[in-house]
């Protein structure tokens, strides 16, 4: 059950980031794909995040740290709450694409509550991506 949830929210954000960003991801080398920061990064300019100061085109470890920690910045300040984000290994070292994927889908949520509707994917507000309520 949890494993298909997984697997059925990867697919969304991986159309999703396609029609964002008009390219084409490779769904079973998805991790890859991400593990730079480019796409990462390209993807909060186009949902216009000025918190990206630059993107490393061929980075190297340095770089591709540099990249993922612009992106992780700039999620904070277009509204994700910190809880929400994952930790560079989990993208870096393959420690968690759980929690990379769940961050992008509410990246994706939260930019649809915002206006952004360049896709055709849409990601509904569930009761775990709702703010907890005290």
């Amino acid at each position: 059950d949890r494993v298909y949830q997984h697997l059925n929210t990867k697919k969304s954000v991986v159309l999703w980031i396609e029609d964002v960003l008009d390219i084409r991801i490779n769904e079973a080398d998805f991790q890859n794909e991400l593990r730079d920061g480019i796409i990462l990064c390209k993807l909060m300019r186009a949902l216009g995040s000025f918190c990206i100061p630059r993107i490393q085109q061929k980075p190297n470890v340095f770089g591709i740290n540099e990249n993922i920690l612009f992106f992780l910045d700039a999620l904070l300040d277009y509204g994700l709450p910190k809880y929400k984000l994952f930790n560079p290994p989990d993208l870096l070292h393959n420690n968690s694409i759980v929690r990379v994927v769940e961050c992008l889908a509410e990246l994706a949520r939260i930019a649809e509550r915002r206006g952004f509707h360049k896709s055709s994917v849409h990601f509904q507000d569930t009761p775990a991506s709702r703010p907890k309520l005290s």
